[in-house]
Formats: C-alpha cells, structure tokens, sequence
C-alpha cells in the first residue's frame, strides 16, 4: 500500500482510491484508521510562523515605482547643489546668462507678515 502520493493531482478519483486502499462507500475500518494515524500521525497543516507586523508593513512599500521616485528623490537635491556650485545658469530670453543665486530659505506672507 502505497500512502505516499507525491503528484496525486495528477491521477484519478479511481487510482487515488486504489493507492490509498479505501473504498469510497464503506471508508476505513476502526482498526485501520487507528493504524493509519500511529504510523502517519494526524491530519493536519502545520502553522506557518507568521511574519513580524513591521515586516509585513515595510512589504507594503515593495513597489519598483517606489524605489524610483525615492531615488530621484535623493539625487534631486544632490544635482541642483552641484548646478549651484558650479555657477552654471541658463540663457534667458535675451540671450544673456541669469546669475543663480541660492536661496536657503523660502520667504511666505503670513498674518501680513513676511515669515521664514
């Protein structure tokens, strides 16, 4: 008798049956099926170790579009300080290069106020 049934979705209803050495109307006998769980023990699935909760949360941000835009992200800020630095600055409209000034601080009217 031939318990193992590696494939088994392969075969029919009939030769799973006649693997197992079980009729499908009468079932195991008592005796059988006390035999068959002390060599095979119970039939159950193990529990798979659930996963941390934080790991499961950074599987959230897998994304290759992600990875992406924080990428170009990072690089953004190290590209315009190199601009910067190197005094490069475009043509304006007369033909003329505009000076570029960096400008540490961005300037916003609040309450009538000029604020930083």
């Amino acid at each position: 008798m031939d318990l193992q049934l590696s494939g088994a979705h392969l075969l029919t209803a009939e030769q799973v049956q006649e693997r197992l050495a079980v009729d499908p109307e009468l079932g195991l006998s008592s005796g059988e099926a006390q035999e068959r769980l002390r060599r095979l023990g119970a039939n159950r699935l193990s529990n798979r170790p659930q996963r941390p909760l934080w790991l499961q949360f950074l599987a959230q941000f897998h994304a290759p579009l992600l990875y992406a835009l924080l990428i170009t992200g990072a690089v953004a800020p190290l590209y315009a300080a190199l601009v910067v630095a190197s005094g490069f600055s475009p043509k304006t409209l007369d033909g003329q290069y505009a000076p570029v000034q960096p400008v540490p601080f961005s300037h916003a009217l609040h309450a009538g106020k000029l604020g930083m």
